[in-house]
């Protein structure tokens, strides 16, 4: 019975090592190598390849309250999620040609979830409700920048919701309800 029991766990042991030495094997391959030229890898560019994609963002103009479409290039991303979250970075870095950022300089993002039915809810923490300008224009400038760059540059966005440190928020400068969903809106952009 002994002889047994010695036996079935020096099995057991080869096997562990066998399992072991399979795992760390596999383990040691790159996991976040380049399939078609997208991005696995959840923000590095790969310098060797470098695939890119055109994104338009929107920011105001110093003469009108309506919004300008400006183009810039950003790693092409696998992930629908990353690459929102680059783009709404990229967004509150503000305009590489002028333009002016409707947020507030201390915005950050804090998080970005996007639901099943294209649902976006972009969080932002305290800052941007903090030193957000009051006024609808600005509540309409802040909010349509977002909607309309995520929604334009995504085809899985529908919608945008936003929230501030994780919850809904009645407003940003007291005029536009925060607790629906925002589309996007040809109507505030410059012709």
């Amino acid at each position: 019975m002994e002889k047994k029991r010695r036996i079935i766990l020096a099995v057991l042991a080869v096997l562990l090592i066998v399992l072991a030495v399979v795992f760390f094997q596999q383990g040691g391959r790159d996991s976040t190598s380049l399939s078609s030229g997208v991005f696995k890898d959840p923000g590095v560019p790969d310098p060797e390849t470098e695939a890119r994609e055109t994104v338009t963002f929107y920011f105001l103009t110093e003469d009108g309250p309506n919004l300008s479409p400006e183009t810039r290039e950003i790693p092409l991303f696998a992930s629908v999620s990353l690459k929102a979250r680059r783009i709404v970075n990229e967004l509150l870095a503000g305009s590489e040609k002028g333009l002016i950022c409707p947020f507030p300089e201390k915005t950050q993002l804090r998080e970005f979830y996007l639901s099943e039915d294209g649902t976006a809810f972009v969080d932002f923490l305290g800052e941007v409700r903090n030193h957000h300008p009051f006024g609808s224009s600005a509540d309409i400038a802040t909010i349509y920048s977002l909607v309309n760059t995520l929604t334009f540059n995504i085809k899985e966005i529908k919608q945008v919701v936003i929230l501030v440190d994780g919850r809904e928020n009645q407003t940003l400068g007291g005029h536009l309800d925060l607790t629906k969903p925002f589309v996007f809106r040809a109507d505030v952009i410059s012709r």
